[in-house]
């Protein structure tokens, strides 16, 4: 029978690392990680979200 909780734990460790967080983080890289996320949401909210030129539908 596998050791689910080792395979889990191996799964978690490879996750975090491929999404750079297995060790922690400096400053810095936590300063540049939070910018980039403002910066991804910003893109994503006008993406979604209608400008000023986009007629909005009457309200009924």
């Amino acid at each position: 029978m596998p050791d689910f909780t080792r395979i889990n734990r191996l799964r978690l460790t490879a996750m975090l690392r491929d999404l750079g967080l297995d060790r922690p983080l400096t400053d810095e890289e936590l300063a540049l990680r939070l910018l980039s996320m403002e910066l991804r949401l910003g893109e994503l909210e006008s993406a979604v979200l209608p400008t000023a030129h986009d007629e909005l539908p009457e309200a009924v």
